[in-house]
């Protein structure tokens, strides 16, 4: 019984199985790309604007010493909103020590405060503002800090996973960076105030999205191809499954025939056999012989057997040895 070559249809498994694989390996090149793209680029810009905005602090508590000992604010003023136009910095203003203020950046700002930030203690945080003369540093502060009117654009949960893997001080939306002024009298160095400016961690939320924008669409062209090229496979598979089946039948159908074919061509021997061995019983049995062409007779078996004697002793037998091949007449006769 020949075993039954079963047919095989589309092989989904192998499909889903280099699907599943090339996916799991697009999201591991996706991930890692997006994760070191993006701690890189949040180091270098923090980096940058950190030592730009030690630059321009230094620059600024010059100009603050400067305009405070002759008694005018418009050169600071004018730095101010030069910077800000630039976009370098948001907000910036000088504060003496008990929390005057004496030059802002936004006039509409420099009044509603009244001439004193402790009046809007939800925009201004005097204990980071004054902290480098609480201090008695002269360093420059970078401390981080909320911005009024700048939110985090990221939820809770978001903002839980950025901290732990991309940017542990994701929390604030902005740097305040600040430094102590100070005012040389009779040899001594005499505290006036901190110049302080805002500066936004715009730049960190944009590199933050722009990376996942980038990775999102690196994870949907790699999604395709992984699709296009598991379908690919599991097509070169299909085909081969097919062509071996094709392969397959035939030779079955082959092998199939032949062993049909081979009983009738011994039926017919064997029908053949059983009429001739037939004929021969009724010729045996004294029948009708009127339709054999030939039948053996008594004279003829003695012949037969009269030509097969005399065959027999023409014959010589090549293993006896030849002593004379001149016969014994004829011997005698010449002698």
């Amino acid at each position: 019984m020949e075993k039954e070559i079963k047919k095989r249809g589309f092989p989904f498994g192998i499909f889903l199985l280099l699907l599943i694989l090339l996916l799991s390996l697009s999201c591991a090149i996706t991930g890692g790309y997006y994760y070191y793209s993006t701690r890189s680029g949040i180091e270098s810009g923090v980096a940058y604007t950190h030592g730009h905005a030690r630059h321009l602090a230094e620059a600024l508590a010059n100009l603050a010493e400067l305009s405070h000992r002759v008694k005018d604010y418009t050169a600071l003023k004018s730095l101010f909103r030069e910077k800000i136009k630039e976009n370098i910095m948001d907000e910036a203003f000088f504060v003496l020590n008990d929390g005057t203020l004496v030059a802002h950046s936004r006039s509409e700002a420099e009044k509603k405060l009244g001439g004193n930030i402790a009046n809007d203690e939800f925009s201004y945080n005097t204990d980071l503002i004054l902290f480098p003369l609480k201090s008695g540093s002269k360093e420059i502060q970078l401390l981080d800090y909320n911005i009024t009117g700048k939110t985090v654009p990221f939820n809770r949960i978001e903002k839980q996973y950025l901290k732990k893997y991309m940017y542990d001080r994701i929390d604030t939306s902005g740097w305040l960076v600040t430094r102590a002024v100070y005012a040389v009298e009779k040899g001594k160095d005499v505290p006036l105030g901190t110049v302080n400016f805002l500066v936004s961690k715009e730049m960190v939320f944009r590199e933050i999205i722009d990376n996942y924008r980038k990775a999102l669409l690196i994870i949907q062209v790699l999604a395709a191809v992984s699709f296009a090229l598991s379908l690919l496979i599991a097509l070169v598979v299909y085909a081969r499954y097919r062509n071996f089946y094709r392969i397959s039948e035939v030779d079955v159908g082959g092998a199939v025939g032949r062993k049909q074919s081979r009983p009738a061509r011994d039926s017919g021997e064997i029908q053949e056999s059983v009429s001739i061995d037939a004929d021969r019983g009724g010729l045996l049995a004294g029948g009708d012989d009127s339709d054999v062409p030939w039948r053996e007779t008594d004279a003829d078996r003695k012949k037969t057997e009269r030509a097969a004697v005399v065959m027999k002793d023409s014959l010589v037998d090549v293993r006896k040895t030849v002593r004379d091949a001149i016969p014994v007449n004829k011997r005698k006769a010449q002698g």
